[in-house]
């Protein structure tokens, strides 16, 4: 409980840089992670595992998976998590709700956040578990070198993903297979 994280720089892991699990009342705050972009598998860059009251802000995260994750992990809900003003460099992922959905996730709130670079932009992967997600707000958001989807959402074993809000999302590529008309 109580758990702040301040000013660290986080270089080389070989596993998720900076996970949080089992925790009330997280904030970090002014971390960069530097990790490479090779092949490297797992390399998340800053997770809310099981997290009630969180808080991820004024962060940079440089890594191959997923930079800025809430996890609906195994031990509890995940409720009451805040990411703002954030950069994120990933190849895979810049914002990412899953793929863990055992337990219930909501109220969670992306904002202010640069995605400089990644393969899939936003991205909610309710994969494992039935964990009922709810009231995920995603605003002021700027995607550049998105390269494969910009947004995305999936329920593959059960559970759900109800009231998510979109507010000032912006592309800075168009899409390949999408008509810059509409």
């Amino acid at each position: 409980k109580r758990v702040t994280i301040e000013g660290l720089i986080c270089r080389e892991a070989t596993s998720w840089t900076l996970p949080f699990f089992h925790s009330v009342d997280v904030t970090a705050r002014r971390i960069k992670v530097v990790n490479d972009l090779g092949p490297l598998e797992h390399s998340d860059g800053i997770n809310l595992c099981a997290v009630r009251n969180g808080l991820v802000e004024d962060c940079l995260v440089h890594t191959t998976d997923d930079a800025f994750c809430a996890k609906g992990h195994k031990g509890g809900p995940s409720e009451n998590l805040t990411f703002r003003h954030l950069v994120a460099l990933s190849a895979t992922r810049g914002l990412k709700c899953g793929l863990q959905a055992y337990e219930p996730m909501r109220n969670v709130l992306f904002e202010q956040v640069d995605i400089v670079r990644a393969r899939d932009g936003i991205d909610f992967m309710h994969w494992d578990g039935a964990g009922e997600w709810s009231n995920i707000t995603v605003r002021d958001v700027r995607v550049e070198r998105c390269e494969r989807r910009s947004i995305t959402a999936t329920v593959r074993e059960g559970g759900s993903i109800r009231n998510v809000r979109f507010e000032r999302i912006a592309f800075a590529d168009a899409r390949p297979g999408r008509s810059e008309d509409h």
